[in-house]
């Protein structure tokens, strides 16, 4: 197994073209992409899908983002576990059936953003524990600029879980700080 640094090098110069065009790797590319994916994927979530019936277009990302949507004229609050280029999972005791098209807001609440999204949801997960359902959507009539949103949410969650090397999660936090010394003092501001 490659380390993370360079698996994730390996894979990001396949992607990057892949993004650019779906047709541009070669059939022997697509494998290495794929097993690249999976390599991923078995970091990020200590699982991967068996390679005989895995048919991921798209690598997914472990993340804690909040999502809204109307559903029966009430606005939706709800989790995000897993984030993907193609798609995303919600995390909900009431999901709504396969087919219905919705308008999603992801929010990122460290940054104030928040991304405009098309989906449709193509899976129910109905699990006997309420953590575990939810519904999988997949993404549909996206502009540029909501693709480049969520490459970046990906990639940079992507980096976060495995490049990371902090024992404690970093929180976003604008503090004055003075620094004093011998010969007197200066102030900062904080980014985290």
């Amino acid at each position: 197994m490659q380390s993370h640094d360079n698996l994730m090098e390996a894979f990001e110069a396949l992607n990057q073209r892949k993004r650019r065009d779906p047709n541009a790797l070669s059939p022997a590319e697509q494998v290495e992409w794929k097993r690249l994916r999976r390599e991923l994927e078995l970091a990020l979530f200590q699982s991967a899908p068996d390679p005989a019936v895995d048919t991921r277009e798209f690598l997914r990302v472990p993340v804690a983002l909040q999502v809204r949507y109307w559903s029966s004229d009430e606005l939706k609050d709800r989790y995000i576990p897993v984030l993907g280029e193609g798609g995303l999972t919600v995390s909900t005791v009431d999901p709504l059936p396969v087919g219905t098209l919705l308008d999603l807001e992801i929010v990122i609440a460290g940054r104030g953003v928040k991304v405009p999204v098309q989906g449709e949801v193509v899976r129910v997960d109905h699990e006997q524990a309420p953590a575990r359902r939810g519904m999988g959507i997949r993404f549909v009539n996206m502009s540029y600029e909501q693709k480049r949103a969520v490459y970046d949410l990906v990639d940079d969650s992507l980096r976060e879980r495995l490049l990371e090397r902090r024992r404690h999660a970093r929180v976003d936090a604008r503090l004055q700080v003075e620094f004093l010394y011998a010969d007197g003092f200066f102030e900062l501001q904080t980014a985290d």
